[in-house]
């Protein structure tokens, strides 16, 4: 037995000095651990997102000389001021929403400029207003007659042309807005109030936006002032006008957009 223990230790000690592993050769080098290699991060360009075509946005206003631009100064000079109300809105709208929104200033200037006029194509602006409005790259559409209709048109004319307009606007896949006039001081327009509650009533019947002055201007003190010749607004009052403006037209601005 003891014959059978010092031979079985003399194996181990032999079997441990050749580094003895089980089933497979050994070797002299420790083994390493299996390293796994990672891929190398991917070079293809990342795809690209996609921006959304820009959404263009053209207003277009009709109207008389005064939304023309025509004013006076002091001395009865008539002349056109750069800065007309739909040029102070456009710059308001632009500021909040870019660039791609254009007001199209078709106002027409002289006493043949009146909405039964424009809807006749006699206004000196081209066609019938239905033919008119089918070409215009507009997507909305503002009108400002009234002062002039009070001079030439009696009140059951402008009432059916107004409402006319704004089935027209419509048919043409169009935004109606109508803007109330200026006040005026001079004595020759003594029903423009009752155009007004035309226009007020015909905005409230058919659901169409509207800019609303005449009360406004009236209610600032001293407005007469600011009316050249006593028909025709002064920077400060079309500053003013335009604000108006831009406030009604911004949220429709702002649907067209998506923002």
């Amino acid at each position: 037995m003891n014959t059978f223990r010092a031979a079985l230790v003399a194996a181990l000690a032999s079997c441990a000095l050749a580094a003895c592993g089980g089933g497979g050769g050994g070797s002299d080098s420790p083994v390493s651990p299996s390293v796994q290699s990672t891929p190398a991060a991917s070079t293809a360009p990342a795809t690209p997102i996609a921006k959304p075509d820009p959404v263009f946005v053209r207003i277009a206003v009709y109207g008389d000389d005064a939304m023309m631009g025509i004013t006076s100064n002091s001395n009865g000079m008539v002349t056109i001021t750069q800065q007309t109300e739909p040029a102070g809105a456009q710059t308001l709208l632009r500021a909040q929403f870019g660039d791609d929104v254009t007001i199209i200033n078709n106002a027409e200037g002289g006493t043949a400029s009146s909405l039964v006029n424009m809807m006749n194509g006699v206004d000196g602006g081209g066609a019938p207003f239905a033919q008119r409005i089918l070409a215009s790259p507009a997507n909305v559409v503002l009108t400002n007659h009234a002062i002039n209709d009070d001079l030439v048109q009696s009140l059951g004319p402008y009432t059916d042309a107004l409402i006319a307009w704004v089935l027209a606007v419509r048919k043409a896949g169009k935004i109606a807005v109508i803007e109330e006039p200026s006040p005026v001081c001079d004595g020759n327009h003594p029903y423009l109030e009752n155009y007004v509650s035309v226009m007020d009533n015909v905005a409230a019947q058919y659901n169409v936006p509207l800019v609303k002055q005449y009360d406004y201007i009236q209610s600032l003190p001293n407005w007469q002032s600011h009316l050249s010749g006593c028909l025709y607004p002064d920077e400060w009052l079309l500053n003013v006008k335009a604000q108006r403006q831009a406030a009604v037209l911004a949220p429709l601005v702002k649907a067209a957009i998506g923002r």
